[in-house]
């Protein structure tokens, strides 16, 4: 065996598609937790990134993320990936 090394293996976000219409609900997760939102990582379970692009304001009230701020937030980043999405 020769005395290269063998890359390490990627992080499960390097190999997730950057594309949010491409995002698996493992995905989303992430990308919740990438915002400090860990909290409703059980709200979204079976949010898919297509899903999410779509939710409103009213929607994140409806299936209970609550607090303002952190709503304006999530949905502030999912409008900088729809528009990198769209490039």
């Amino acid at each position: 065996m020769s005395g290269a090394k063998r890359p390490a293996p990627k992080e499960a976000a390097e190999l997730a598609p950057s594309n949010i219409y491409e995002w698996d609900p493992a995905r989303v997760a992430e990308f919740l937790t990438s915002l400090s939102l860990d909290r409703w990582k059980p709200l979204f379970e079976e949010v898919d990134g297509a899903t999410l692009t779509e939710l409103s304001d009213a929607d994140l009230k409806e299936i209970g993320c609550t607090e303002l701020l952190p709503r304006k937030k999530l949905l502030g980043h999912i409008a900088k990936l729809k528009i990198t999405a769209s490039e």
